[in-house]
């Protein structure tokens, strides 16, 4: 005890300092991609907020092309409130297969953030999902939400090709090329061709009209009918369909392949058809009237002697090419293994001694000669509906 008068030592203890960090992302804006459109409309900023398709797809995705310089200036909105807390932290967001990275003012208010992509990819891919953003501060991390991120990454710029430069490339399409042609990881131009070739000739609900030859989507006339091509509807396509469709799908990863035209064609060598099997007879009406065979349908008689009198032939045939190699999403299907040449001499039947006879009288086998680019016929691709 102190006697009264003595001094007093008094310790004074400071008062904690207060605390408090909350966050929330509320816009997020790819702003460097491609131009895109859903529904026939450009895709205006920012990409999310967005609607979401069956709960799995964005109607706002972004496109880049992809490589170490993709999808480096993206710009996230995030709202802040703060005491006790200032400079910068640290905004990140993981998703799947992908992870942002930016850097946040850790004060109160509305910020717009510039993140980048941690690892873009260096192959065909398509990214999406739900994104968690957080935001790392000294001796602590706080939970900035969730958003739903779409991307894809593709070869090109599609909008600088004709039929996609008005609004850019269709989302859709997009969506449609890699849930079935399952492009992801291929760095190859050629093999995403093959791809693409595979795919067309492989849709279940697509089969090659017999009875004349005649397209369904606007082959050849300028203008490929790409939304109702891509419906589940069971429908016929003809040469020019399936060419069109290699065509805008390749455009759609931002590469130019060009159509050819070849007259005359001749005699189909046996290969499949199109929603088919095996065929040298692509239209086979008349033979299955003359064959009188009980039960039977025009169908079974695709595929006939090489010398039957009532085996028809192609006048005509479409098909693509790509750095020099063909692709043929008709018959075959021709995924890049051959050049004009090789094609003309396996896809045509030269060996048949109906070439001269009637009613072939004046037909012959077609060869290289005989293909022209279809921009030459103004039959180039030069718009999508």
């Amino acid at each position: 005890m102190t006697q009264v008068g003595e001094g007093v030592a008094v310790t004074t203890v400071p008062a904690l300092e207060l605390k408090e960090f909350e966050a929330e992302v509320i816009e997020v804006t790819f702003t460097d991609g491609f131009k895109t459109a859903h529904n026939k409309s450009q895709i205006t900023a920012p990409h999310w907020p967005a609607q979401l398709e069956n709960g799995r797809y964005s109607q706002k995705p972004a496109v880049y092309k992809f490589g170490s310089s993709a999808a480096q200036n993206i710009e996230v909105k995030i709202k802040v409130k703060s005491t006790g807390y200032s400079g910068n932290g640290k905004l990140t967001g993981i998703g799947p297969n992908m992870e942002f990275e930016g850097e946040l003012p850790l004060s109160s208010g509305e910020h717009t953030v510039q993140v980048k992509l941690l690892t873009p990819p260096e192959e065909l891919s398509w990214l999406k999902g739900q994104v968690s953003w957080g935001v790392y501060l000294p001796s602590m991390c706080a939970s900035a939400g969730t958003t739903f991120l779409d991307v894809f990454f593709v070869f090109n710029d599609p909008s600088t090709i004709a039929f996609f430069s008005s609004d850019g490339v269709w989302a859709e399409a997009l969506r449609f090329l890699f849930l079935n042609a399952r492009p992801s990881g291929i760095s190859s131009e050629t093999d995403a061709l093959a791809a693409i070739t595979r795919m067309c000739f492989g849709l279940s609900n697509h089969k090659y009209e017999i009875t004349r030859g005649a397209a369904s989507f606007g082959g050849a006339t300028g203008t490929f009918m790409l939304e109702d091509y891509m419906s589940p509807a069971v429908k016929t396509v003809n040469c020019y369909d399936q060419a069109y469709a290699i065509i805008v799908f390749a455009g759609a990863l931002g590469l130019v392949c060009d159509g050819l035209y070849m007259r005359p064609f001749g005699f189909l060598a046996s290969t499949p058809l199109v929603g088919y099997g095996q065929c040298n007879n692509p239209f086979p009406g008349f033979k299955y009237s003359t064959a009188g065979v009980p039960n039977s349908v025009p169908a079974d008689f695709l595929l006939v002697s090489r010398n039957d009198p009532d085996r028809a032939a192609f006048g005509n045939h479409m098909f693509c090419e790509f750095s020099q190699k063909i692709y043929d999403a008709c018959a075959g299907p021709v995924t890049g293994g051959v050049n004009r040449a090789g094609y003309a001499s396996s896809a045509v039947d030269t060996a048949t001694t109906l070439y001269g006879n009637s009613p072939y009288a004046t037909a012959r086998a077609g060869t290289v000669s005989d293909m022209v680019d279809i921009s030459a016929l103004g039959a180039d691709v030069r718009a999508v509906l």
